[in-house]
């Protein structure tokens, strides 16, 4: 697959590391990059059905996209000229969420290959098909997230020294939505959280893949939904300024009709809650 150039993944040209996520993630993600880019489920078609092949090699390729992505944000955090500290900080949230995807991704694959294949060493016994499945459908789930919210992090910076002109004043179009995005990046703390706790585990023992508990799942549901309703402010509320006073807020006017706004964020909200009553069992 050729996913990252070793020890290369979150280094600037000029090999200055940038630090854009939980360590210990990059570290296992980029490991296990090593491990699985090697692989190829067709190779072992004595040992999986074709539907398993398929599955296997989506997950593959959807790790692949997501290793891409990240890959991306490192080098969008190096392209910043502004010194605001928001537009930094979004990027490296935009990593997270990458990063909590492609953990999902490779828990997912290892689980299938371990259901597929009837060995449960790697993945700890109890572990049922529609575990596996909840898991990919996350995965899946959060790179659609990770897509929209890179397309608004690209937007934001692109446009960062773009202003507005509110009671004479030149606001900054940070000013103007910081407090949302603030919000946005708490309500993802808490897929940090889970994310980082299965990557320690995955780090102190690499013979063995951590499967979240049902807690774990929820956690990340939860917390995801949280994200999902800040954006619904974000886009809200610049939606209702380009409706009450087009001309002021006329620089979001692109952002709005191109890239991300309600109607967007809500199809993510309607999938989200149909993962949510899925049982984790």
């Amino acid at each position: 697959l050729g996913l990252f150039h070793k020890s290369s993944l979150f280094k600037t040209e000029s090999e200055v590391s940038v630090n854009i996520m939980d360590p210990v993630l990059e570290e296992v993600i980029e490991e296990r990059s090593d491990e699985i880019e090697k692989e190829d489920p067709t190779e072992s078609d004595d040992k999986y059905t074709e539907q398993e092949v398929e599955q296997l090699k989506e997950q593959l390729e959807l790790f692949k996209t997501q290793a891409e992505t990240m890959e991306r944000v490192a080098k969008s955090l190096e392209n910043l000229t502004s010194d605001q500290p928001l537009w930094k900080s979004l990027v490296k949230w935009v990593a997270g969420v990458a990063g909590a995807g492609t953990l999902f991704t490779l828990i997912g694959y290892y689980l299938t290959k371990a259901l597929a294949s009837g060995d449960d060493s790697s993945v700890g016994s109890g572990n049922t098909t529609s575990k596996s499945s909840i898991i990919s459908q996350l995965a899946e789930f959060l790179q659609k997230v990770s897509d929209l919210v890179e397309a608004l992090s690209d937007w934001l910076t692109t446009n960062q020294d773009e202003t507005i002109t509110l009671d004479n004043y030149a606001i900054p179009i940070a000013d103007v939505v910081q407090s949302d995005l603030t919000a946005v990046e708490t309500a993802f703390e808490g897929v940090e959280s889970v994310t980082n706790e299965l990557a320690a585990l995955m780090k102190s023992d690499d013979t063995t893949v951590p499967v979240p508990t049902a807690k774990q799942v929820s956690d990340v549901i939860t917390s995801t939904g949280a994200t999902i309703a800040a954006l619904i402010t974000l886009t809200t509320n610049l939606e209702t300024h380009l409706k009450n006073d087009a001309d002021t807020y006329k620089p979001f006017q692109d952002l709005i009709d191109n890239v991300i706004n309600s109607d967007k964020v809500l199809e993510l909200q309607s999938a989200l809650g149909v993962i949510e009553n899925l049982p984790y069992e």
